[in-house]
Order: C-alpha cells, then structure tokens, then sequence
C-alpha cells in the first residue's frame, strides 16, 4: 500500500563454454645429484603434452624453503620441448620444475628432486 509498482532493467549474461585444457607433464632430472660444495650441477626438463614435445614455452625452477615454493628463474623450452639450469647451491637443495599452463594447456609441475652438497675436502 506504501510504494508504486516497479520493475528492473534488463540483465543479459552470456555464458562461454567451459574451455578444456589438454594435460601437460614435466619430467625433471639432475646430472650428478650429489656435488662438492661450490660445484655446479644441471637440473634438466622435458614438457610434453599428448605425449609431443612443447617448444617455446616458459618452465620455472623452483625449490623449497620452510615447505613453500619458491620459483627462481625462467627459461624457454628449446626446438625439442627441453629445459637446463645450471645451479650452484650453497647447501643440500630439492628442486622442483614449475609449468604454469596457458589457454589451452594445463599448468604442471615435477616432482621433486634433491642435490646433495657435500663439504669440499
């Protein structure tokens, strides 16, 4: 009895299709594992989607510290779908290999490896 009749503005939403990205997977391994203190080593990586190499795409290398991640560096996959880093750490370190995905690729990530420094005789 108190307020006039009303009515609301029209409202379009559209809704887009859900996207269905394809699965990636990103293997990762060290050249030795164990090195002497101030010794490099190489962490190496393969991403792959459908079983075929992805070239041309941005992998992280990432370690652990108090169980977070932390990405350090990026690098391109090569022709082949492969990715190195060299690294130098100053103790034992775990390593991990981090894809972040795109439009239609899904994000990854290794699984974890560790390089074991010994002292320097």
């Amino acid at each position: 009895p108190f307020y006039a009749p009303t009515h609301s503005g029209a409202v379009v939403v559209r809704v887009k299709p859900a996207v269905v990205k394809t699965p990636t997977a990103l293997g990762i391994t060290v050249a030795s594992g164990t090195i002497t203190a101030g010794a490099t080593d190489t962490v190496n990586g393969a991403l792959t989607a459908d079983a075929k190499s992805l070239p041309k795409h941005w992998v992280w290398l990432a370690t652990f510290t108090d169980g977070k991640v932390h990405a350090l560096r990026a690098r391109l996959t090569d022709k082949s779908g492969d990715v190195t880093f060299t690294v130098k750490p100053a103790a034992t370190t775990t390593y991990e290999l981090l894809y972040r995905g795109n439009d239609v690729l899904n994000p990854t990530a290794s699984e974890a490896l560790t390089i074991t420094v010994t002292p320097a005789s």
